[in-house]
């Protein structure tokens, strides 16, 4: 049965959910969970959570920890990364910083300055994972949970040899909102579908029975929904209005909702607009997320303690992790939505950039699916969003600011500003970041290794 290093083994998002995904393949009983974190406190709750859940539910797991990144990789048979590059307090000083310059940013993991300043941490961190997994399990598959998906998951894919692919739930998201407005089973949908994550472009939606275009009938629904009552009750699957808009203007509409599509389309987002007044979507509260996470963790440390009911993990599981495993492990060739190397998929797109489009896994690997063309002027954007990438994957690389500077020149979320503005931002930014920027400051420690 195999291994399974989780780098990020504390995270309270994804470890709790891996681990239901993971007990509910019984093919994958007597399977091993590896947790590497080097937060020690997040780490032994974790596997104290998942030790219980296995046991509650009769499973066959064994959990180890580690504070080892190769310690967690001997024998490893799947990696999946799941940490955040200083964790969320490092991201609620981008977020800070960005505010400062006019720019909001819903999500700001993605593109803009936010995303940019997230995959200058991340991609140095991402690539010396992979460098140790070739030296220690190089027949090993990662799966990338971090973002920002397509910086990262392109800087993979280009740097290493590893066998890599990025993970997103957001078309899986989307078609479930789409079925609830439908009033179908998301199993009835068939849908053709191509971009980049967080802005992945659905051009057709079927119905697999009959074969009707559903995509009239659903921006039809978005457009009658209420909105939501307060910003605290927005989520991707009532957050659409900017989504239908783009598809009134550009003929696909864009998923997975519109906390992650105005990042991509900030002529939604200028300075002084009220998003929640004008789009029904919030602004991303970084220091909100820290409390939820705080009081779930309380509650699981306490349920551990007195022995009462673990709370459930937070969210639907959508990742598909276990069948992914099980499809290389059985050869399978079931279909997935991934993030991939684009390499002519998508025909008018860069060949040498990351893609999200639908993937055949076997245990031969990943094998894109041949989309063909997507609509000129949104070929044409995310041919743009392709420069940002390869900028971003650059910078990163090489501790080159002017390519930080000229990735964030290219990118839409700063075109209100002088070019002053943007240099001044981007130093800011870098300067408050330092420790986790050793390509862009030698003299700094290290954080993470």
């Amino acid at each position: 049965m195999p291994r399974i290093a989780f780098i990020g083994g504390g995270s309270l998002t994804w470890i709790p959910r891996f681990t239901h995904d993971l007990l509910r393949a019984r093919e994958l009983a007597g399977s091993t969970m590896v947790l590497m974190d080097i937060d020690p406190e997040a780490l032994d709750l974790m596997v104290r959570y998942c030790k219980r859940m296995i046991a509650e539910a009769g499973g066959d797991m064994e959990v180890l920890a580690t504070r080892e990144r190769d310690e967690a990789l001997e024998g490893a048979d799947f990696v999946v990364s799941t940490f955040m590059a200083g964790g969320h307090a490092a991201w609620a000083d981008d977020l800070r910083i960005v505010s400062k310059y006019g720019i909001q940013h819903p999500k700001g993991m993605s593109v803009g300055p936010g995303g940019l300043i997230q995959g200058l941490k991340a991609i140095p961190q991402l690539l010396a994972l992979a460098h140790a997994m070739e030296r220690i399990c190089p027949r090993a598959t990662l799966f990338n949970y971090t973002n920002p998906m397509s910086s990262i998951t392109l800087a993979l894919l280009r740097h290493s040899s590893v066998r890599a692919v990025g993970v997103c739930p957001g078309i899986t998201i989307a078609m479930e909102a789409f079925a609830q407005l439908l009033g179908l089973d998301r199993e009835s949908l068939a849908y053709r579908a191509a971009g980049v994550n967080h802005l992945n472009w659905v051009v057709e939606v079927r119905h697999r029975q009959t074969g009707e275009e559903l995509l009239p009938s659903i921006i039809s629904r978005i457009e009658q929904m209420d909105r939501p009552a307060s910003p605290e009750l927005a989520n991707d699957s009532n957050a659409l209005k900017v989504s239908a808009e783009l598809y009134r203007l550009f003929g696909a509409i864009p998923i997975p909702g519109d906390f992650h599509v105005t990042e991509f389309w900030p002529y939604f987002l200028r300075p002084g607009v009220d998003l929640f007044r004008a789009y029904g979507i919030r602004r991303n509260s970084v220091e909100g997320r820290m409390e939820s996470k705080n009081r779930y963790r309380q509650e699981i440390a306490t349920a551990l303690a007195n022995g009462g009911p673990l709370p459930k993990p937070r969210g639907e599981s959508l990742e598909k992790l276990e069948f992914m495993i099980l499809s290389i492990l059985r050869n399978e060739r079931r279909i997935y939505h991934l993030n991939v190397l684009n390499a002519g998929v998508i025909e008018n797109v860069i060949p040498d950039m990351c893609v999200e489009v639908l993937v055949v896994v076997d245990a031969h690997g990943f094998h894109p699916v041949h989309f063909g063309k997507l609509p000129p002027a949104i070929a044409g954007w995310t041919n743009l969003l392709g420069a940002v990438q390869d900028l971003t994957v650059r910078a990163a690389v090489e501790g080159d600011r002017k390519l930080a500077l000229q990735a964030l020149l290219l990118d839409p979320m700063c075109y209100h500003l002088e070019v002053q503005q943007v240099e001044a931002m981007l130093d800011e930014l870098l300067d408050s970041q330092r420790q986790w920027l050793p390509q862009f400051y030698p003299e700094a420690a290290r954080a993470w290794h």
